[in-house]
């Protein structure tokens, strides 16, 4: 989900540390690059042998940390991605959600972890992917040909056009914008978020919040209160 904020533990990526305050019920661990605080159980604890990281993603409950060869590590509650695939390299991107992560790898396969039931589980026939994308609790992996496959607790049915060129998000749907401007979306429950109105078109980017899309020529979607 685009410019999702999860809440702690926090972990910074840092060479030099403002002035902070600890506290004593609070657990402090630093390594060579990242420092780490919060709840030890959710991924405040860093492991002692992790260097050279260049980006961190979160779910609700664990950490994943990049570093500069592609390896991945993994920490926090191991049914919620805290426990990924000791043998993960060469990836180039993760996307995590509530409880899962999915990694995409330089040669467009994916490696997913965490809670199967909101996406932790690789799909089967899935390859040539050019980005992810989440909500709450699914994913969405769009291919180079411009298919989208979607998994997790994804509801309905999942376009089969091959035109897509972006996808975006709100908590539980997706939005996919295709190359003629139009937009399909799909897996809510929430009927409104999947009907778009056969009169949006020339869209360029979308814009969402937790549930509900609008485009700069249309509203896509509105929220049923």
């Amino acid at each position: 989900m685009h410019n999702k904020l999860l809440n702690g533990p926090f972990i910074v990526s840092i060479t030099i540390l403002p002035h902070c305050i600890f506290s004593p019920s609070l657990h402090h661990q630093e390594n060579s690059n990242i420092v780490g605080w919060g709840n030890i159980y959710k991924g405040g604890n860093i492991p002692s042998d992790i260097s050279n990281v260049i980006s961190i993603f979160s779910t609700k409950t664990s950490k994943a940390a990049v570093c500069e060869n592609g390896k991945v590590f993994t920490w926090g509650i191991t049914g919620e991605g805290g426990s990924g695939p000791n043998d993960l390299s060469g990836v180039i991107d993760i996307r995590s959600n509530e409880k899962a992560f999915c990694a995409l790898l330089y040669n467009g396969t994916i490696t997913c972890w965490g809670d199967s039931a909101t996406g932790g589980t690789t799909p089967a026939d899935i390859s040539n992917v050019v980005q992810i994308y989440s909500n709450k609790n699914a994913f969405t992996a769009l291919s180079a040909n411009g298919s989208v496959k979607s998994w997790g607790a994804v509801t309905g049915s999942v376009p089969t056009q091959d035109n897509f060129v972006d996808v975006y998000s709100t908590n539980t749907a997706f939005a996919g914008l295709k190359a003629d401007g139009t937009v399909s979306c799909w897996g809510s429950s929430d009927a409104t978020q999947n009907n778009v109105s056969t009169d949006v078109s020339n869209v360029s980017i979308i814009y969402s919040n937790d549930s509900a899309f609008v485009s700069p020529q249309h509203i896509i979607v509105l929220l049923s209160i």
